[in-house]
């Protein structure tokens, strides 16, 4: 597997929270993958690893303004479709850091589509709030 360019030490992703359902979805907002992320309604762990690991790999943090000082948060929501495909993709929490917030965007587009959703999983949907962290 190829490291994201420019990947700075302080910087990573972590699911903040899933939703599921049909047309609108539910959802949850937590601060910690596994705490309040809700696995007791998606306990398939394997899938999110998946998830992580191939936005991980298609954020590119080098995008990002050279700039940027700090460490910076933006929260990005989206939802995964039975077959993998990403819909509804926005920005839920902007980070104030334009470059930042399409680095973001650009990660999911770029890693998509993702594996089907798990076949015991019986919602049309999967919702993701995923935290992008930059530090610098």
């Amino acid at each position: 597997a190829e490291e994201a360019d420019g990947a700075a030490g302080g910087s990573g992703l972590r699911i903040g929270g899933i939703g599921e359902g049909e047309g609108g979805g539910g959802g949850i907002f937590g601060s910690e993958y596994g705490d309040q992320i809700g696995l007791s309604t998606f306990p398939y762990t394997y899938y999110l690893q998946i998830l992580t690991d191939k936005i991980s790999a298609a954020w590119f943090t080098s995008l990002v303004d050279p700039g940027v000082r700090g460490t910076h948060t933006v929260t990005v929501y989206f939802k995964i479709q039975r077959d993998g495909r990403v819909s509804d993709l926005k920005v839920e929490e902007a980070s104030e850091i334009r470059s930042l917030d399409l680095s973001a965007l650009r990660a999911i587009t770029t890693a998509a589509p993702f594996p089907p959703l798990p076949e015991e999983y019986d919602q049309d949907f999967l919702g993701i709030h995923l935290i992008f962290e930059h530090s610098k």
